[in-house]
């Protein structure tokens, strides 16, 4: 995202350099507008598919980014070498914190404060300390550590997710020009400073064969780790710095017409790649191989001169986005991902006023912010300062009591205020126009109400679930949002240890699952809980309801479904303990013979390996859960089928500044799912009992609140709280009543 040259109009090569011949031969002098083009391609790729998800590949952007910047500073520190005999440190990197910190610093404090305005407590702090681990280049490892999901760019994603490539273009520096020291200095000792480039490049290549061999391991194992990793997306600046290092040769055999093929080859493999790479595929290896090597193809077209016929990168509209591709990268996720929470995204208003926004904030940024410190003498040493040059270059104004440092002067200070003032004024007017979420299908919940108590607890329920259906207004919530966060409110389960491979839990599942026994332990009859965390979310419930005379066991483990399928972790990486866990659990209960086995948990097409998009996903889930149960079958003299509650919308994400109580409703679109089709299958199918949930949280045609009678319903999009898990006990009670009236009849 970030260089040094491309702003200055410096090209990484400049004048004659020999060739292997002696013969000398002309290498392109001054700007690269093919490359400030190629920046500009790049930047609105990755700001159009996280705008609107389309292209779909356009992430890709992000690996075009990382071979011109590989390239650019490469050149650089080979040129300063070749010109000095040295490499300056120091200079180098003043120069990278003058360029990126400023700016950078900027959006982080921006997206920070924009986050408590608009997010509840807990989601700010989030905010907050991804902005601590983004400002010293580490965000990287923090969304990988956290399994994030990059595809999933949505209102619920980090504003500050994007940084991620920062820190890995920054973290490749911190070594890189180490090593191009350590390999120029071992030639000119050797007496070959001639060929001071040989060992750089062969270094180079070890280093790209490397982290694309790695990548590719990671990508099978840890697609998340993969995309984040820096050490598997070295080989994509490596393969830039490459071709820094080869620029003399490759001058020497690309004229300008035969570049013009060259790079125009390099930007189709770009455009296929926004069209073709997709989230389910091999990336970053082998996938984006197709748009690094199209970046390598279109910048060695220019080595030896900007080529003829690509006026689609070299047009001025075009290196002007690519002078504004810094700006435009580090604003655009936050003003997506912010705004997001105050408008109602996927409309046109919300698109247009997310460009307005963005474009706003870019221009002014890069003038009357990064541009001047970028020209300014800032971190310069007294000696080399040159005030009168820094002054007519970016008309700045030096800061009191910081020597070198210069900020924009008065007019560029009246300019930027002007543009933060149209920014918020922007979204103000785009808030104050935005329709207001309507309450549907309010005849029919005013009728729920206003319908005879029927003496049962659904009835009742049903009541309060319309009437938070209904609600203009949020009422006080126990626990409230900000505590959404907290263990006691997400998972109190977790604390005794009972979800098999989790913290705290016996490194023995089948140890874990004997041990985890509620209600009555002396008790005459045993009910057994098969599932995962949406099976253990129940328990609460399921205690409750029945602990005063049932002996509960647990047995359950993270993110492991019922049903028979090879399930991946959420990184993407292996999880064979799963399928060891299921094949265990199902033994030692048959051997225990239960009176009653509940079987519940989520079914996640994410987790599915193998399969070829969501409806693969979840058609290898449907005939895995009909497998299982056949197995599950004559386990327990009676079995009953609890499915996972609807999903939800979290209230940690859509409870925003300006949301009202309908905005986190779960529209009935796609309720209640295939998964939960499934499941009331292979209930029937094997002559089971089956409990539908979806009452007890949705009004059919109308949605699901976000809480009921002032509890939130679910700690997240898709586990109860504790307390909502307990507030339905009596609907539990009564649903398996209903399903098994012989056994719970009483």
């Amino acid at each position: 995202m970030t260089d040094t040259l491309s702003r200055t109009g410096a090209s990484p090569e400049g004048g004659s350099s020999p060739s292997r011949g002696g013969r000398r031969v002309k290498v392109a002098t001054g700007p690269r507008k093919d490359i400030q083009g190629l920046r500009a391609v790049a930047v609105l790729l990755v700001v159009a598919e996280h705008l609107t998800g389309w292209p779909h590949g356009g992430f890709i952007g992000v690996d075009v980014f990382f071979v011109i910047s590989g390239f650019l500073i490469t050149g650089l520190l080979l040129r300063e070498h070749e010109r000095t005999g040295r490499i300056s440190f120091t200079s180098f990197y003043r120069r990278r914190a003058r360029r990126i910190l400023p700016a950078a610093t900027l959006v982080l404090a921006a997206t920070a404060i924009g986050a408590w305005l608009v997010y509840p407590e807990t989601r700010a702090r989030t905010v907050g300390v991804d902005a601590i681990w983004a400002f010293f280049f580490a965000g990287n490892y923090r969304f990988a550590s956290a399994d994030t999901d990059y595809f999933a760019a949505t209102a619920d994603a980090s504003p500050l997710q994007h940084f991620w490539s920062l820190a890995v273009e920054e973290q490749f520096y911190f070594v890189w020009p180490w090593l191009m020291l350590l390999a120029l200095t071992l030639l000119a000792r050797a007496g070959r400073g001639h060929h001071s480039r040989l060992l750089a490049g062969a270094m180079m290549t070890a280093i790209v064969v490397g982290s694309f061999a790695w990548g590719l391991h990671e990508t099978l194992d840890r697609p998340a780790w993969a995309y984040f990793s820096t050490l598997a997306r070295v080989w994509e600046l490596g393969l830039g710095a490459l071709l820094a290092i080869a620029t003399p040769l490759l001058a020497g055999v690309i004229g300008r017409r035969t570049g013009a093929v060259v790079s125009w080859t390099g930007l189709g493999l770009i455009v296929a790649g926004a069209f073709l790479v997709s989230a389910e595929q091999g990336f970053p290896v082998p996938w984006a191989a197709l748009p690094v090597v199209g970046s390598a193809l279109v910048i060695a077209g220019g080595v030896g001169g900007t080529p003829p016929y690509l006026a689609p990168l070299t047009n001025r509209a075009m290196t002007y986005v690519g002078d504004l591709s810094y700006s435009l990268y580090l604003w655009h996720f936050p003003v997506i991902v912010l705004l997001a929470a105050a408008l109602p995204p996927e409309t046109t208003l919300y698109y247009a006023a997310a460009l307005a926004v963005m474009s706003i904030l870019t221009v002014t940024s890069y003038h009357c912010f990064e541009n001047p410190i970028h020209h300014s003498s800032w971190l310069e040493p007294r000696s080399r300062r040159k005030a009168p040059e820094a002054r007519r270059s970016s008309r700045a104004a030096r800061v009191p009591g910081s020597p070198g440092l210069r900020v924009p002067g008065g007019r560029h200070v009246v300019l930027g205020v002007a543009g933060v003032l149209a920014a918020v004024a922007c979204v103000g007017v785009a808030i104050a126009v935005a329709p207001q979420t309507q309450v549907r299908g309010e005849a029919e919940l005013r009728a729920i109400i206003a319908a005879p108590d029927d003496g049962t607890a659904t009835g009742a329920w049903r009541k309060d679930v319309a009437s938070a259906l209904l609600a203009t207004e949020w009422p006080t919530l126990t626990p409230s949002v900000d505590e959404l966060g907290r263990d006691d409110i997400v998972d109190p389960w977790s604390e005794d240890g009972c979800l098999a491979f989790e913290d705290g839990a016996d490194p023995d599942p089948i140890a874990n699952a004997r041990r985890c026994v509620y209600g009555d332990p002396d008790a005459d009859r045993t009910m057994a809980v098969l599932g995962d965390s949406i099976g253990i979310s129940w328990v609460p419930a399921i205690e409750e309801a029945f602990g005063d005379t049932w002996r509960i066991e647990v047995w359950t483990a993270r993110q492991c479904t019922v049903a028979d399928v090879e399930v991946t972790e959420t990184d993407g990486g292996a999880y064979p303990e799963c399928s060891d866990f299921r094949r265990d659990a199902r033994d030692a209960l048959a051997a225990e013979n239960p009176d009653v086995l509940v079987v519940t948990s989520e079914g996640d097409p994410r987790q599915v390996a193998g399969a070829e998009g969501t409806d693969d996903a979840f058609a290898r889930l449907g005939e895995g859960l009909a497998t299982a149960a056949e197995e599950l079958a004559p386990i327990a003299d009676h079995t009953v089928y609890l499915p996972p509650p609807p999903p939800g919308l979290p209230l940690t994400e859509c409870r925003t500044g300006t949301a009202v109580p309908a905005d986190c409703v779960r529209r009935p679109a796609g309720l209640p799912g295939p998964w939960y089709d499934a499941f009331r299958a292979a209930a029937e199918d094997t002559g089971a009992a089956f409990v539908d949930v979806v009452p007890w949280f949705c009004v059919g045609g109308v949605g699901c609140p976000g809480f009921v009678d002032g509890v939130p319903v679910r700690a997240d999009a898709a586990h109860l709280t504790d307390p909502m898990s307990r507030k339905v006990a009596p609907l539990v009670r009564e649903g398996f009543a209903e399903a098994l009236p012989e056994v719970f009849a009483d």
